[in-house]
C-alpha cells in the first residue's frame, strides 16, 4: 500500500554491477496511485536524486562528481 512519503524521507536503490562499469544512462518513472476514499488518481515520482558508487573494497559511497561538481539532478 502506498501511503504519503514525507519529503526528507530517504529511499535508495542499491545495484552490484559485479565489475568497474560505465553507466551512461538513468531512468525512473513515476507511478498513478488511487486514493481509495475519493476515488481519484495522483502521481508520485522521484523529483530529486544523487548518484553514488562504492567499488569492491572500498567502506565508503562517494557521491558522483562532474567537472568537481557534485551532480544532484532535479526534476520540476
Amino acid at each position: 500500500m502506498l501511503t504519503d512519503i514525507p519529503d526528507d524521507f530517504l529511499c535508495y536503490l542499491q545495484v552490484d554491477l559485479g565489475q568497474d562499469m560505465r553507466v551512461t544512462a538513468l531512468s525512473t518513472i513515476g507511478v498513478r496511485v488511487k486514493n481509495a476514499s475519493t476515488g481519484n488518481y495522483s502521481f508520485m515520482y522521484v523529483s530529486q536524486y544523487f548518484l553514488a558508487y562504492k567499488r569492491d573494497g572500498d567502506k565508503t559511497w562517494r557521491r558522483y562528481h562532474r567537472n568537481d561538481v557534485s551532480l544532484t539532478v532535479r526534476i520540476d
